[in-house]
């Protein structure tokens, strides 16, 4: 396990400190624009919330996502979760926002399981948050529902 990854488990499983980081995600993040420059900073680096988009590309995503106020949002691959952090940020606070991911996937997917909290504190208001973790065996079991 990389040094790094080692601190982000440590900070996450220290009830303590997952209470600070929970109070900043919940109380201190609730703008939009607050939540872009979070996602962008050594914070986020460090809780492993890195975001791999173009920033002028997600920003442009954020503004169209803000004016509709989505009610539903599906991410498919959830990677780090910084955009899934985000899409909490622009969506109605009482949405629906589920996230699909294939842990150990072809483009480097799946959130190890101790990110399973962090990512449920992204919820706002009254928001339902849904995690869902395909094995590569469920993938091959819906492909083949598509074929009937």
């Amino acid at each position: 396990m990389m040094m790094k990854e080692h601190i982000r488990i440590s900070l996450l499983k220290n009830p303590l400190t997952f209470s600070i980081i929970r109070f900043i995600i919940k109380k201190m993040i609730t703008d939009v624009k607050e939540a872009e420059k979070f996602s962008f900073s050594p914070l986020s680096s460090i809780l492993g919330m890195r975001l791999t988009q173009i920033r002028e590309e997600i920003s442009a995503l954020l503004s169209i996502l803000k004016k509709i106020q989505p009610q539903y949002i599906l991410e498919i691959g959830t990677g780090s979760g910084g955009t899934f952090f985000l899409f909490t940020r622009v969506a109605e606070s009482n949405a629906i926002l589920i996230t699909i991911d294939l842990p150990g996937g072809p483009f480097g997917g799946g959130y190890p399981e101790w990110k399973i909290p962090l990512f449920k504190s992204f919820a706002r208001g009254d928001q339902k948050i849904y995690l869902i973790r395909l094995t590569p065996i469920t993938l091959r079991h819906l492909t083949k529902l598509g074929e009937f």
